[in-house]
């Protein structure tokens, strides 16, 4: 078989042809008429190499893959051609296996992997291959060589996931050199813990890009720089804490942040940042002298009091404040805004009692205005729960099939329900609340044995041959304390709690156990129920509908965590507990009743509730 012959014929030189330069056509043309004489004249091409050493006869596989190789090649069938010289490749390396590969890639226009392919066979081959066939494929590398080029990567750490073009190429360190298509290029580098790195590169026609790639490791903090409008010295203070004279600057952690300065004679008011990881936030102060003092009050210690439209306190303010012209405003839910422009002098003290003025309806017939609802105060409410365990019990049926010795395992999710209560004091929009309640579920797993496979940690269970099936039981209580936060209107309130408690459950088993092997023996074993003590952790998200002021409809999901840890275990034993053969009843039936993880870690509870929630 000539080694060039997969390339067919003179037709597949002419794929994207209106794109390509004049010059690749005539090289293309050259090619075809190498690879031509190749196929009608083998024995004078193989005339003119130089002598060599026979290459080693295709192994069978090596063979018949070579020949399906063939045979798409001819129907121009380039993906399965590909895949089976490259199958025959592997198998038996050979000339015409790698001139397949070469060329089925060409034809599939993969250019940068044909040239490395066609670069190999005259590496390895070059000295075997007749004088047309190496013509030929120098001519694939001169033609190749003119649409592609090298791209060259240097990444300061091992171990970053490189990508080109979207596609991934593999973790640090790659190839010294990667042959590519000529054109644009983006190359993304990342690795967790360091900023990610993205950059373009040009890639000339048999030419070398070089990207050199330093990643910076990803900052944990952000940055606060702080001066003073005018340039006056005054000491930093960030969220209470003194931090040095301005101009100053420094690491914070993400978040929000009060910014704030003041001297001897000098203050500045309070600004509040938000600051983001790896970010620098700016913050100018505009000092003043501090000698005036403003108190502001509401009649009923309710309402947010703002100075310049920056919300200072709930109920009433009183501070230092810097000399000039104010704004000061009240506000509250169902009452009218009070507003007050204030101009303070120098050691001036000024003290503001302010009354609002309710804007809602008036009571039907009365001519009285509704007060408000308070929502503070004593709540309570109740649910019941529907419970899944995505995570499953981690029984030795659903976890240890394997270790068990059984053919086969059948572990159901388990499920599980639950009546639970709370109440709690609620300062708006923030209560703190005792939760508790019982719950229980049940799962119902089957194992089944062959009676041959057996189990080296428990060897009981090896034989005979049969069939497990399992009710695992588990209800306790548990309580935690949790805290609530709450937005509501008129007739929609949406909470949400979480806390910390702990919990109490037992858990049983009963295993049935029929022989398949035996006419008709069977083993019930009930264990003795086990005990545990838990932390455990609480969510409750909830979407309530407020039948009246007080008493509202909650529709929610709860989750419930807790850990079993390892000691929910059955007793082992080999007794034949129960067991007879119904053809002797006096013989008991070699059932034996190995040791189970009836639970075991980490439980998730998770589901859906009904419920209802008294109190504001």
């Amino acid at each position: 078989m000539n080694p060039l012959r997969p390339i067919s014929n003179r037709t597949e030189f002419h794929h994207g042809s209106n794109a390509a330069p004049r010059v690749l056509r005539v090289s293309a043309l050259a090619l075809s008429l190498g690879i031509a004489a190749s196929v009608v004249a083998p024995s004078l091409a193989y005339a003119q190499a130089a002598p060599a050493a026979a290459p080693a006869a295709p192994s069978g596989d090596a063979k018949a893959s070579l020949a399906a190789g063939d045979k798409a090649a001819k129907a121009k069938e380039w993906d399965a051609a590909l895949k089976e010289f490259t199958a025959a490749n592997s198998a038996s390396p050979s000339v015409t296996a790698q001139t397949g590969v070469a060329n089925a890639l060409y034809q599939l226009r993969r250019m940068p992997e044909a040239f490395d392919a066609y670069d190999e066979l005259v590496k390895t081959y070059g000295k075997t291959l007749s004088k047309a066939a190496r013509t030929a494929a120098d001519a694939r590398i001169k033609e190749i060589g003119a649409v592609t080029g090298y791209l060259s990567l240097r990444v300061n750490e091992s171990g970053a996931a490189v990508n080109v073009d979207g596609k991934p190429v593999g973790t640090t360190p790659v190839a010294a050199l990667m042959r590519v298509t000529a054109g644009a290029h983006k190359v993304v580098v990342s690795k967790d813990g360091f900023l990610p790195y993205e950059q373009g590169a040009d890639v000339g026609a048999n030419g070398k890009a070089i990207v050199d790639v330093t990643l910076q490791r990803e900052p944990k903090t952000g940055h606060v720089s702080v001066k003073e409008k005018t340039g006056q010295a005054i000491r930093v203070s960030i969220d209470g804490v003194d931090v040095g004279p301005t101009p100053y600057e420094g690491d914070v952690e993400p978040g929000s942040h009060e910014v704030g300065g003041k001297s001897a004679s000098l203050t500045a008011p309070k600004a509040v940042v938000e600051v983001a990881r790896g970010k620098t936030a700016d913050v100018e102060l505009v000092a003043s002298a501090f000698i005036a003092r403003l108190e502001v009050r509401t009649s009923d210690n309710k309402g947010f009091v703002l100075l310049d439209g920056k919300p200072m306190a709930e109920g009433s303010f009183a501070g230092e404040v810097s000399v000039g012209p104010h704004v000061v405003a009240v506000t509250r839910e169902g009452y009218e805004r009070y507003e007050k422009r204030v101009n303070l002098a120098d050691k001036q003290t000024l003290v503001e009692t302010v009354t609002l003025k309710q804007t809602g309806s008036t009571l039907e017939g009365s001519g009285k205005v509704e007060a408000e609802r308070s929502f503070e105060g004593v709540y309570g409410g109740f649910n019941l729960a529907f419970y899944l365990m995505p995570g499953g019990s981690k029984n030795s049926v659903e976890s240890s099939c394997d270790t068990l010795g059984a053919t086969s395992c059948d572990a159901p999710t388990p499920i599980g329900a639950g009546l639970n209560a709370f109440v709690g004091y609620s300062f708006n929009p923030i209560g703190f609340e005792l939760f508790f309640g019982g719950m229980g579920d049940i799962v119902s797993p089957k194992a089944t044995f062959d009676g041959v496979k057996g189990s080296a940690i428990n060897p009981l269970i090896a034989a005979p041959a049969r069939e497990e099936k399992f009710r695992f039981l588990r209800g306790g209580g548990l309580g935690a304390i949790r805290a609530r936060v709450a937005f509501q209107s008129a007739k929609v309130r949406v909470a949400a709690a979480a806390g910390v408690g702990l919990a109490y459950k037992t858990i049983a088993m009963q295993r049935t156990t029929d022989a398949t092997d035996r006419s008709g023996a069977r083993n019930i074993t009930v264990s003795d129920a086990k005990g545990y003590v838990s932390p455990g952790i609480s969510v409750d998200l909830s979407l309530q509908y407020r039948v009246t002021p007080a008493i509202a409809i909650a529709l929610g999901a709860v989750m419930w965590l807790e850990n079993a840890g390892t000691s929910a275990k059955t007793q082992s034993s080999d007794e034949r507990l129960g067991s007879v053969d119904p053809a002797n009843p006096q013989v008991p039936s070699p059932l034996a009743t190995p040791q189970y993880d009836m639970a075991n870690g980490s439980q998730v509870f998770i589901g859906p509730y009904l419920g209802m929630q008294f109190g504001p």
